[in-house]
């Protein structure tokens, strides 16, 4: 598996209350990522930098939190 792949921004249409609007949207999916551990009902965090994205799988969700 190679470490990197190249995906194309979408659009996205979301309806509003007053109006509808076009959204960006980067659609993940593939075997790939549960090879990397993404597996559904986990829940990721995403760092947010100028021109870049990071998902971080966390260790537990935050719902099931016991603090």
């Amino acid at each position: 598996m190679s470490n990197f792949k190249t995906l194309k921004i979408h659009s996205k249409f979301r309806r509003r209350t007053w109006d509808n609007i076009l959204v960006p949207e980067i659609r993940l999916e593939g075997h790939w990522l549960k090879e990397l551990g993404f597996e559904e009902g986990k829940t990721v965090q995403v760092i947010m930098q100028e021109k870049k994205l990071t998902l971080v799988i966390l260790e537990q969700n935050p719902d099931q939190s016991t603090s």
